[in-house]
């Protein structure tokens, strides 16, 4: 990053990743030993200039550091994810329903438009971030949709319960933990699994884009739901 080689590290499998910044002179080795009781949950640790394998910045500073690891949250998780689908389906929306309080709202927009900007991508075209919704309105939106994407790390329960009771078709990625598994716990029961529950980001994200570009594949996943 910035003519630097920055070195990063990680571990766990499970949910999304954990973004750390090790101590001052010290290295991801403290991350390691601090999440050592914590597997499977996935983080990651960029090590900063002049620090363990990283090159030296001839003019460091905290705020620089901030800014690697800044520039490292950027790159994990569901903003991504969504920033690849984006990609691959030119005409995709988002539309996302977080929290109710709006600088929490501001904070997911902001994170989210680095990585769609990065990919070349208009955020604003793609993605919607709404409000708290009544339920009535909730339904109305989950109705207008042709897929449900469950977040990654957290899996839904009421949300996918009502998606799949309209046949709308639910694409998770479960991981090792319960809290990453009840989509997939319910699309097993249906036997929809091997379709609908992805083994990692890379088959999630294939799984949506087939079923958004493939009409008659969405067809056939629509009617094995009903």
């Amino acid at each position: 990053r910035n003519a630097l080689r920055l070195a990063v590290h990680g571990g766990g499998s499970d949910g999304p990743a954990l973004v750390f910044q090790h101590g001052l002179c010290g290295d991801a080795r403290q991350v390691a030993e601090a999440m050592a009781g914590l597997t499977p949950q996935r983080w990651t640790c960029v090590e900063c200039p002049g620090h363990g394998a990283s090159d030296m910045d001839p003019a460091p500073s905290i705020a620089s550091f901030a800014d690697h690891v800044a520039a490292l949250a950027e790159t994990c998780g569901g903003p991504v994810v969504l920033a690849r689908i984006a990609a691959e389906v030119p005409n995709a929306r988002f539309s996302l329903v977080p929290f109710p309080r709006s600088h929490v709202r501001e904070a997911l927009a902001a994170r989210m438009r680095g990585a769609f900007e990065r990919r070349g991508l208009d955020f604003d075209r793609h993605v919607h971030i709404l409000p708290f919704l009544a339920e009535e309105q909730f339904l109305a939106l989950a109705r207008s949709a042709d897929l449900n994407l469950d977040s990654i790390g957290w899996s839904g329960g009421n949300t996918t319960l009502e998606a799949l009771a309209m046949d709308l078709p639910v694409v998770t990625c479960p991981g090792a933990s319960m809290r990453s598994r009840h989509t997939h716990g319910m699309l097993a029961l249906m036997g929809l699994d091997a379709i609908l529950s992805a083994r990692d980001e890379d088959a999630y994200v294939e799984a949506v884009v087939r079923l958004a570009t493939d009409p008659a594949h969405h067809r056939e996943v629509v009617a094995a739901i009903a």
